[in-house]
């Protein structure tokens, strides 16, 4: 029997007491069902969550395709319409073809209107959402989703074995119905102009390239500029097989999806990726991801980053290997709250717009190294309004550090999950809710595998607030815990609207230490706060 499943029997409770009533705006439109059903079953969520970690335990670029909820994806083949070639250029042309057939599908009829201002916000400074709910709502329900995805996936489809070098250092440009394609040598090589896309052979590279549908770079330490990897209002890849590469890259680009879809695969390096808003694995309407599969890698990102899904969207930050430095919150000051602390929105984070719509997933997965986690408000494992937010760090001696509403933490009518299997970590938050915390009719679940583990911050760590249900799980290790409000922590809950909610706090094996008073076994923190400690 596992920890949650002893405390259930030892309080005389079930899961089924954590699916209260939260689902309570009547406002709001596209709701996610699966984050319904998680509202309803939060250990479904944290079984949802762990699921996603054993498909991805192996990485296969063609998995990302399960990864859009809102639309179950199913491939159309279109072998039948197109002759396969065996040349470089060949295969190129092949895959653009495909393609382009569903792109002329999926977006024709949209309103020029809503294109207009889609296109508003991809290419100006403001980055001002001017798109309505009315704007939203035609999108999701004329836009032909899996028609769009296929031709995300023809880009995944890409077989490198039908890439042939060629002999030297030049670049070699060849003009076909779709756009110009470019072949590059084994020199260092720059890029600059309208592509429809690129293959390089080698070379330390530079790529000032604000548009394209592909891009295949094969070695060298190489450099990106500007919107590359952008899914806005089709598809966009970006393969860097090998090199220690540097990403410089604006808004609503570097895996970003904006009715799209847009990746960067990197294979292996050190890399360095500075990501603007919306960007770094973020999706709107659609799909933004970044892949690093190997690598001590830095990622900063201004807002809406690192694993942002936004309403009708997915962003996933993959990352398999290396000691990685993950860093978010450098947009606006949170206000009213703070006057030097700033929003992060990311880092495993789903968002919705309040009363209005609905939000997605933003899921971030790092598998291994002793990384850092630092941003603002609202990031690591969170979520906003109607979304799903998933932070899963698999091993190694991790820091987490944040503001406020973070680490596992879902903030009004959502849905939020941190799971760190292993290693000596540290999690700050400067406030709460966060480390395993609900407020607001929401679910937040912190789950800590094995390891000697520092918790601080004001008040978390299965918290229960304002009608929620928060969960906090430390299987086993040393563990300190310093938090603050020793009330709102360890299985505080309040009252409000006339009910309550549910607070769990569970810590197994271990000597650990705390600043709050926590007695050894099983007891009650008001009417539904419970706390194990073995």
């Amino acid at each position: 029997m596992n920890l949650l499943d002893s405390l259930f029997l030892i309080a005389g409770i079930s899961a089924k007491d954590l699916g209260f009533e939260k689902d309570l705006s009547t406002e709001t439109s596209l709701k996610p069902p699966q984050v319904l059903k998680f509202l309803k079953d939060p250990i479904y969520m944290k079984k949802f969550g762990d699921s996603i970690v054993e498909v991805f335990r192996n990485f296969d670029r063609e998995k990302l395709m399960g990864l859009i909820w809102w639309e179950k994806f199913y491939p159309i083949k279109v072998s039948d319409r197109i002759s396969y070639r065996d040349s470089t250029v060949g295969h190129i042309v092949d895959i653009l073809v495909c393609r382009q057939y569903f792109l002329a599908r999926s977006l024709k009829g949209l309103d020029p209107k809503i294109a207009e201002k889609i296109t508003y916000v991809w290419d100006t400074v403001d980055r001002k959402d001017t798109l309505s709910k009315e704007d939203y709502m035609y999108l999701a329900k004329n836009v032909p989703w899996n028609l769009l995805a296929n031709s995300f996936y023809c880009l995944l489809k890409l077989d490198t074995s039908k890439l042939k070098p060629i002999s030297d250092t030049g670049i070699y440009i060849y003009n076909t119905a779709y756009g110009k394609i470019a072949l590059g040598g084994k020199g260092n090589n720059v890029y600059r102009g309208d592509f429809v896309a690129i293959v390089d052979f080698g070379g330390d590279d530079e790529y000032y390239i604000e548009k394209t549908a592909l891009i295949v770079d094969f070695s060298g330490n190489d450099v990106y500029y500007g919107k590359v990897g952008s899914g806005y209002l089709g598809s966009s890849v970006i393969y860097d097989f090998s090199g220690d590469d540097t990403y410089y890259c604006s808004d609503y680009s570097c895996g970003g999806g904006l009715l799209g879809f847009g990746m960067i695969f990197d294979a292996e390096g050190d890399d360095f990726y500075s990501g603007g808003n919306h960007s770094l694995g973020a999706g709107t309407f659609g799909g933004g991801f970044l892949i690093d599969l190997k690598g001590n890698d830095i990622y900063k990102g201004v807002l809406y980053s690192q694993g942002f899904g936004g309403p009708y969207g997915v962003g996933f930050l993959y990352d398999g290997e290396g000691d990685d430095l993950y860093t978010l919150g450098y947009g606006p000051i949170h206000e009213p709250l703070y006057k030097t602390q700033r929003q992060g929105f990311g880092q495993g984070f789903g968002f919705g717009r309040r009363e209005d719509l609905g939000g997605g997933f933003g899921i971030l997965m790092d598998f291994s190294g002793n990384d850092v986690y630092n941003a603002g408000t609202y990031a690591q494992g969170s979520s906003y309004w109607y979304s799903f937010g998933f932070l899963y760090d698999r091993n190694g001696d991790d820091k987490y550090l944040c503001t406020q509403y973070c680490q596992g933490a879902g903030i009004h009518i959502s849905t939020a999950y941190l799971r760190d299997d292993g290693g000596n970590d540290v999690y700050f938050s400067f406030a709460g809710p966060s480390l395993g915390a609900g407020h607001d009719l929401a679910v937040g679940i912190l789950y800590e595998g094995d390891g000697n583990d520092i918790y601080i911050s004001h008040s978390g760590a299965g918290m229960g607030w304002t009608n929620s249900v928060g969960i906090f799980l430390d299987v086993k290790g040393r563990d300190s815990y310093y938090f603050q409000s020793c009330e709102n922590s360890h299985g505080g809950v309040n009252f409000e609207r006339e009910f309550g909610g549910i607070g769990i706090f569970i810590d197994g094996e271990g000597d650990d230490e705390y600043k709050c008073k926590i007695d050894k076994g099983f007891s009650v923190k008001g009417k539904w706060g419970f706390i194990l400690e073995r």
